[in-house]
């Protein structure tokens, strides 16, 4: 007879299954809460089924948000230095972490990647930790240690092999940004908007909202 404590994860799932009517075949690994029709008010009613679950202990407010995937839940430990954690990108680019939805972009769009903070610049990894992406933190340093999922970070990421990379750059309030040392201008009607930038050898796109505003050669 098994007598070891359950999961959190099988507590969620418990709770998804019971007390939300959530199909119990609705509730795979990489299901966002989202995903399983919990908004923010949900959220918090599932947070106090959590605490009752667990014989009163207070959850925080972000122990869960919306974004979180079923496998991610777990106590969030303070963890110093850089760190890392895994996310899964919902379908219009945006991932949740510490409780907010933060845009990493639209090509990353369904995948699981790995975030690296350090509380000045995120990094996103592909696989075999090659960099994707890098873009300003959205937490300072002492919020990136305290993520739901966080680990202290593993080997520096790899450059990406020659060929296309994609950043991302917000457009001054004169309608332009830098990338690869070169000032790209957009236009003022572009101003304070987030843009994704492709680069490779030859040349560099530019996308906004999934449309493409500029090709420079």
């Amino acid at each position: 007879m098994d007598t070891s404590a359950p999961s959190a994860r099988d507590l969620l799932v418990r709770a998804l299954t019971s007390a939300f009517q959530v199909g119990p075949d609705a509730v795979t690994g990489d299901a966002s809460l989202a995903d399983l029709g919990l908004d923010s008010l949900a959220v918090v009613e599932l947070i106090d089924q959590l605490s009752e679950e667990l014989d009163g202990v207070v959850l925080s407010d972000d122990a869960l948000h919306p974004a979180m995937t079923v496998d991610e839940p777990g106590p969030a430990q303070d963890t110093k230095g850089v760190v890392e954690v895994d996310r899964t990108v919902n379908a219009v680019g945006y991932v949740g972490l510490g409780g907010d939805k933060v845009l990493i972009g639209w090509p990353f769009a369904g995948q699981r990647v790995t975030l690296r903070l350090d509380g000045k610049v995120l990094q996103v990894l592909g696989e075999q930790r090659v960099l994707q992406a890098t873009l300003p933190s959205p937490l300072p340093p002492s919020a990136c240690g305290r993520l739901q999922g966080a680990r202290p970070a593993g080997p520096s990421p790899l450059l990406p092999p020659p060929g296309e990379q994609i950043v991302e750059r917000t457009v001054s309030s004169v309608g332009g940004f830098m990338v690869a040392g070169q000032r790209v201008q957009l236009g003022r009607g572009y101003a304070h908007q987030v843009v994704t930038a492709h680069l490779d050898e030859t040349s560099i796109r530019v996308f906004h909202s999934g449309e493409l505003p500029s090709t420079i050669n």
